[in-house]
């Protein structure tokens, strides 16, 4: 994945690093499949967040093996540049914590949109 923004080297480490050593990759990372398998897989769920890691959670308890191709591809950085790239990551765990404990996925949804790093970034770039 490549992020046209600083800081983007730790954010693409980090999604090689995770790919690479068995954890579930994201939408951003570009996920490629046949409308065969898509289909087999349920598609999208329709759920407000995590729609591309519930399908790819699905396609791991199949045992389907997910490919890790080394061509970049570029993503919007806007919620990186917003939040810086340590925030965004935390973020996405406690997403992801919240999803794995139960939380709703409107909750989840809500919290990522709305939730605490808007309003803490908020703060410490008062405009």
């Amino acid at each position: 994945m490549a992020l046209r923004s600083r800081g983007k080297n730790l954010v693409e480490v980090a999604g090689v690093f995770g790919v690479g050593n068995g954890l579930v990759p994201y939408g951003d990372q570009g996920l490629f499949m046949t409308k065969d398998l898509f289909r087999q897989a349920g598609g999208f769920p329709d759920v407000p967040i995590l729609e591309d890691f519930t399908l790819i959670r699905t396609l791991v308890r199949r045992h389907t093996p997910l490919l890790l191709l080394p061509v970049p591809i570029t993503t919007s950085a806007r919620r990186w540049e917003r939040h810086g790239a340590l925030k965004t990551m935390l973020l996405n765990q406690l997403i992801i914590a919240g999803y794995y404990l139960g939380i709703s996925t409107s909750t989840l949804a809500r919290w990522y949109r709305h939730g605490a790093l808007s309003r803490v970034t908020k703060s410490e770039n008062p405009q």
